[in-house]
């Protein structure tokens, strides 16, 4: 099975995401390390990437990131440009989607908190079976 990867920098939220998506059957990283996460996406088989947007405390070698920037340079590499990327916000930016999406190339974004947890899980499965 394909892992997903998860850049959550909030203890509680990354808690939940590994608790959410281990129950569900789905291999989990959850992490808000960017080197970690470029690691695992060479050696391991990524079907989805969950980016948080805001992250406060991430950074690639050694130069603090966020969100957008991270999505940005995962999408720039060639070996990963095919694996979906979902942006995580808890703000509404609902006049900044289509922007966020063109800049990132991500495929989707999704506000927190999550409150309908079946039609998250949906999502994740279609866009890990694309």
């Amino acid at each position: 099975m394909k892992r997903i990867i998860v850049v959550e920098d909030d203890m509680i939220t990354q808690q939940f995401y590994s608790m959410f998506f281990n129950k569900n059957g789905f291999n989990v990283t959850v992490t808000d390390d960017g080197d970690k996460i470029l690691d695992t996406l060479f050696n391991e088989d990524v079907g989805l990437i969950l980016m948080d947007i805001n992250l406060s405390n991430t950074y690639l070698n050694g130069i603090k990131t966020d969100g957008i920037k991270l999505a940005q340079i995962i999408k720039s590499n060639e070996e990963f440009k095919n694996i979906p990327v979902v942006l995580v916000t808890a703000y509404s930016l609902s006049s900044q989607v289509k922007n966020l999406l063109n800049e990132t190339k991500a495929v989707d974004i999704i506000s927190k908190p999550i409150l309908d947890y079946n039609r998250f899980l949906k999502k994740i499965n279609t866009l890990i079976a694309n």
